[in-house]
């Protein structure tokens, strides 16, 4: 299997960008977490909207032709093998190539954008040391990211909600919760909880209003992923490391 490998910082292009059929982005299997998903070629269909190829007839402009594409995707680790499904839209763009003597002549390219994408990619990693209440909302918010932004916005206010539960914050309005956060083990998570109160804002946002964007999202995801990180990860094994030290002292201090 090809080994491939995924930079810490989200890759915002596959995210944002249309992509070419023969150029997929890189999605990481959020099953296996080791494979990457790849187009089953005989599983991709695109069929052209009648509206737009009315509008080809009438007109004649290939751009303003589009499809509407669905695929199924594998991954390519041969011990999972998971199969996901994505769907969206397809646009033409005219363009020159050359045929064998050197002569102009008119080509064209067909690019892609993701519009629903079940089971989810994990767009930040999820530990195994995360709640399942909170894995749950991000997983939600990753499956809403391709459909609805301010849905996506609303499950990541829940999954803070569901982090101030899991650090047995007293309940109270969300925004006093992530204060109060700030305020324990004499102030050290303080920065933290600074870095809460933006994705807080964007989950308030995304609870009432529409309008959120793929990039607003994109930076609380990597917020939320320093902070998990932080307090999940990090605290986890500087407490394991103090534990082992301790029972070095206790095992052979003289």
């Amino acid at each position: 299997m090809l080994k491939k490998t995924i930079n810490s910082a989200i890759e915002r292009d596959k995210y944002l960008k249309e992509f070419k059929k023969n150029d997929f982005p890189i999605f990481q299997c959020s099953k296996c977490k080791s494979g990457f998903l790849e187009i089953i070629e005989d599983k991709f269909n695109s069929l052209v909207t009648e509206e737009s190829n009315n509008f080809y007839n009438t007109v004649g402009e290939v751009s303003g032709l589009e499809n509407i594409f669905v695929s199924f995707l594998k991954c390519n680790n041969k011990k999972c093998n998971e199969i996901s499904l994505i769907n969206g839209i397809g646009k033409f763009e005219e363009t020159v190539a050359y045929d064998e003597i050197g002569e102009p002549v008119p080509d064209y390219l067909d690019y892609y954008s993701i519009k629903y994408f079940n089971p989810p990619v994990h767009i930040i990693d999820i530990s195994s040391n995360v709640s399942d209440e909170i894995k749950l909302s991000l997983e939600e918010s990753f499956l809403l990211f391709w459909i609805d932004c301010s849905s996506a916005g609303n499950k990541i206010r829940k999954a803070l909600e569901s982090l101030m539960d899991i650090l047995n914050i007293d309940k109270c309005k969300l925004h006093s919760r992530i204060e109060k956060f700030g305020k324990i083990e004499n102030k050290k998570y303080k920065d933290l909880s600074e870095m809460l109160m933006g994705v807080k804002w964007l989950g308030n946002f995304g609870s009432h209003k529409e309008g959120l964007k793929k990039e607003d999202l994109l930076d609380a995801y990597e917020v939320l992923d320093f902070v998990l990180h932080e307090i999940f990860i990090k605290d986890d094994y500087t407490k394991k490391v103090k534990s082992k030290a301790k029972n070095l002292e206790i095992k052979y201090k003289k």
